[in-house]
């Protein structure tokens, strides 16, 4: 007979996600679709109660049989990490909490002891026992920036995943970038600078929407492109279009540098993280060999990267573009922040109904150059009447 489990209801995005369980254990399309639509919530959220809202609502979803979550988030008045909620507490000072800290990255526990500070804070009975098959997650979020630890979660739950810690992995990098955007705009003089900037931007980028009917697909996806490469203050920018083969590619034309074609398959690299989770992608998270066909393209050096997914505008599930910018200038190198994000994603808000066309002109391009290699290669290893009878053909497919 089967043991029937109780459905956990959980609220995203004013909805309702029902998402059951099963004896098999954790709903994996569920925690993806839930992790998708908790980055998404988390990209629009307007304050810290909101965050960390969103945050366990996000870690109840991803994570099976979830009974506790604790969130620690650092203040800026006391330079400590203090609970949410309405009693503030602060992060253990010894314990697990001190442990995990002290190694920098996420370390999961299969027993709690009663002696620990933790147990205080955590509605636990049976004389801090933990429920049967349940593990502590301690994990430390930090700012990528400062390389301070900013958030502190502790979940009790089933033993994670592997699937379970590819969605944590994301979560906190999303939880990372949400958290340095919000402690910038809760700074007054932040919100009143960041409102006019982007007020100012707005307009630039009606000036430029004007500039964007332009036949020549080639040449509108330059002047977007050279409008962000001024508005983000960078070296280089590039627009990676994905193809129909699971792919992503991206014609790359520079002053002073021969054309060169970027290719990179979405299911086994860095890149395809940004498609398919539609997060943000940094200079830290591409393999080596892609940094080293990046920088032979480009012609130099990468100090540092910022790449964005562009969804379309009808469907939000879909995205249609990678865009990436390259070296920030200063002196020395700056990394990318969160309003550089908020520029792109800005720009591309307006104009992607117009970059439709661009992504039609470069597949096309693509099919062309494809198409042609491919016929030199019959060229070269078939016999003459069959290439002579492949030509034929070949004309005649290329005047249909």
């Amino acid at each position: 007979m089967k043991k029937l489990f109780r459905p956990i209801t959980v609220a995203i995005r004013d909805k309702r996600l029902r998402l059951e369980r099963t004896t098999s254990g954790h709903n994996v399309e569920a925690a993806k679709k839930g992790l998708e639509e908790g980055c998404l919530r988390l990209s629009e959220a307007i304050s810290f109660e909101q965050f960390f809202d969103i945050i366990t609502d996000t870690l109840r979803i991803i994570l099976d049989n979830v009974s506790e979550v604790l969130l620690f988030c650092h203040d800026s008045a006391t330079d400590k990490l203090v609970s949410t909620g309405s009693v503030n507490q602060p992060l253990p000072t010894h314990g697990i909490c001190k442990q995990t800290r002290e190694l920098g990255h996420r370390k999961v526990f299969r027993l709690l002891d009663a002696s620990d500070p933790l147990c205080q804070l955590l509605s636990l009975t049976n004389h801090f026992i933990l429920p049967d098959g349940n593990k502590v997650v301690c994990s430390p979020i930090q700012d990528r920036h400062t390389k301070k630890t900013i958030i502190f979660l502790v979940v009790i739950c089933n033993e994670l995943t592997s699937d379970s810690k590819d969605n944590l992995d994301h979560l906190e990098k999303h939880i990372a970038s949400t958290w340095y955007r919000l402690n910038q705009l809760q700074t007054p003089s932040v919100v009143a600078s960041s409102s006019s900037e982007l007020d100012h931007e707005s307009k630039k980028i009606l000036k430029l929407c004007g500039e964007l009917y332009d036949r020549d697909g080639e040449r509108l996806q330059q002047k977007l492109l050279h409008f962000l490469q001024e508005q983000l203050d960078c070296q280089f920018c590039i627009l990676f279009f994905v193809g129909e083969d699971n792919s992503i590619f991206s014609h790359v034309t520079l002053p002073n540098r021969p054309k060169c074609e970027l290719f990179f398959p979405i299911s086994t690299n860095s890149f395809g993280t940004a498609i398919n989770k539609k997060c943000p992608v940094v200079l830290s998270d591409i393999s080596d060999s892609e940094r080293e066909q990046l920088e032979k393209c480009l012609g130099c050096e990468l100090h540092n990267m910022l790449c964005i997914p562009v969804e379309s505008r009808s469907d939000q599930s879909h995205v249609i573009a990678l865009f990436c910018a390259f070296n920030k200038r200063g002196t020395p190198p700056s990394e990318f922040e969160a309003m550089d994000e908020i520029k792109a994603h800005n720009t591309f808000r307006y104009t992607t109904t117009v970059l439709t066309s661009t992504i039609a002109y470069q597949k096309e391009k693509r099919l062309k150059t494809q198409t042609e290699t491919m016929l030199n290669v019959a060229k070269k290893q078939g016999h003459d009447g069959v290439i002579e009878a492949g030509d034929a053909r070949s004309e005649e497919f290329m005047q249909c």
